[in-house]
């Protein structure tokens, strides 16, 4: 049997989800990191609000259409039950049989249309995702290229490629974002 922790080995205490002031919290960065050693927290990861909203910006209009599309998928299917009204009432009991040809046919182009936006729906939000990723990734990354090589002979590469909102042990040297979120230890 593997024993993955053992009492021989370290023990911390962690809180891997706290907000400081740069979001919704009440206590600055440095207040919170000293209250929670002072209850013997050894990790604390930071989420910062403002940072990924910063990431967020010019992606605004590709939401409203995700708003806009989730709204008309939701109203195709109110359109779908007044079609199978339309069939009971006036093909079956109203005896109407030429109406069931239309009635069909417009149904199955409102599922096919349904469909479509659903698909177009789910590729926009792929789309924000990735680009979000890749503006997160560049940051890092134009981060790292900017340190000086003597940083490299001082720090481990596993610290430099922390990203932000992971747990963050402290007593550990920082490396800085231009926006002031911090990657790696602190």
């Amino acid at each position: 049997m593997i024993k993955y922790i053992t009492k021989d080995m370290p023990q911390y205490k962690a809180n891997l989800h706290s907000h400081s002031n740069l979001s919704d919290g009440e206590l600055t960065p440095e207040q919170l990191k000293e209250a929670y050693k002072s209850h013997g927290y050894s990790i604390l990861s930071m989420k910062k609000f403002k940072f990924y909203a910063e990431l967020l910006k010019g992606q605004t209009v590709r939401y409203l259409i995700v708003v806009f599309l989730g709204i008309l998928i939701s109203l195709i299917p109110l359109c779908s039950n007044y079609l199978i009204k339309s069939i009971v009432d006036d093909v079956i009991a109203g005896g109407r049989y030429s109406l069931i040809m239309p009635i069909l046919i417009t149904f199955m182009t409102l599922t096919v249309i349904r469909m479509l936006i659903w698909y177009y729906n789910q590729y926009t939000l792929v789309v924000i995702g990735q680009d979000v990723g890749l503006k997160m990734r560049q940051r890092c990354f134009k981060k790292i290229l900017s340190l000086d090589f003597s940083y490299f002979d001082k720090h481990r590469t596993g610290d430099i490629m922390t990203m932000p909102g992971l747990p963050k042990v402290p007593n550990a040297e920082a490396i800085k974002l231009e926006n002031g979120e911090t990657v790696g230890l602190f």
